[in-house]
């Protein structure tokens, strides 16, 4: 009789571990979100945890093969697909070397910067393939003159590229046209290609560079506008919508809907001590708790941007600032 019995941790990881190399020998590009970069860093991470057979030999050549194709993915700007997003990855492997971290990604900034310098005014402000995406790098690269510099030009790319409306005070940016099929107007409220990750940029960059003052300024006016967005009188639907005048059933998901904003006005709170911002953030956050599955499967998507992954997470994001015991309960959910 066979014994029905879940597979443990390390033979979930080991098994995975050869599906993660086909992908990394099959991949089509270098992305840390679309290919061969992100799919690296699970290895690695995966070595780190339970070890991989001649890890050494084969992650050396997998860097090899990925540095000897620079040319190609240098020029991209996108943190999805291109440099910013790569570079983070060396800058997590080079970690636990402060001097070659701080000067590894020397060029990175430089380039970044020169290309924000001549290409402000066309690059999307959304965080996969624009503004915010480059300034998440710039945000967690260690303190240098080059890196200092590229901060500077993020932040003041983001607040040069918002909207205001004289009349209400609001702030918003548009969606970038590769997103919104033409629609010039549209104003994005998820977290990969709107207003979210573009609030979290401007908050934690106006903190590293002491421009509090700015930032709040801009940020209270993108707040009432996404105030004005907000329903929570009905529990069954989102409490944001896609977009401006868009549709409330969004689902829970790192990249769009409840789980953007909260995780926004949880960084313009805590970085800014903005407080009408942390009281949307708390109510946000019992709304999306109260939604996660306790008894039921979650949906069958895993993914960071779309699944299960990116729920769990955003929910440990929740639990570094609050004692909430529900919040613990999703996590365990979660990892079972």
């Amino acid at each position: 009789m066979l014994r029905n019995s879940r597979p443990t941790r390390r033979e979930i990881l080991t098994s995975s571990a050869d599906t993660v190399e086909k992908i990394i020998e099959h991949a089509q590009d270098f992305g840390l979100l679309t290919g061969k970069c992100g799919a690296l860093l699970c290895l690695y991470m995966i070595d780190e945890a339970v070890g991989v057979e001649d890890f050494d030999t084969k992650f050396s050549s997998y860097i090899d093969d990925l540095l000897s194709e620079y040319p190609s993915w240098s020029s991209d700007p996108a943190y999805c697909t291109g440099l910013p997003g790569i570079a983070a990855f060396f800058q997590y492997l080079l970690a636990e070397d402060e001097e070659l971290c701080h000067s590894f990604n020397f060029s990175t900034d430089e380039l970044l910067s020169e290309y924000l310098k001549s290409e402000q005014a066309s690059i999307p402000c959304e965080f996969l393939y624009g503004l915010a995406g480059i300034s998440n790098y710039a945000i967690n690269r260690p303190d240098c003159a080059s890196s200092h510099r590229l901060r500077e030009l993020c932040f003041e790319s983001l607040i040069a590229r918002s909207n205001s409306d004289s009349a209400t005070g609001q702030v918003y940016w548009h969606e970038s046209l590769r997103m919104n099929k033409g629609e010039r107007e549209a104003i994005n409220l998820g977290f990969a290609h709107g207003m979210p990750a573009i609030m979290r940029s401007i908050a934690l960059l106006g903190s590293q560079l002491g421009r509090e003052e700015e930032a709040s300024k801009v940020l209270n006016g993108a707040f009432s506008l996404m105030s004005e967005c907000l329903n929570l009188s009905d529990n069954s639907k989102s409490a944001l919508p896609n977009r401006v005048g868009g549709s409330f059933q969004t689902r829970l998901a790192w990249c769009y809907g409840d789980y953007s904003a909260m995780h926004a006005l949880n960084f313009t709170s805590l970085d800014l001590g903005i407080e009408q911002h942390k009281l949307i953030s708390s109510t946000l956050k019992e709304r999306v708790l109260s939604q996660l599955p306790r008894s039921q499967p979650p949906a069958v998507d895993l993914s960071i941007c779309h699944g299960v992954s990116g729920q769990l997470l955003m929910t440990t994001l929740m639990e570094d600032d609050t004692q909430n015991g529900t919040i613990r309960a999703a996590i365990d959910f979660y990892e079972q």
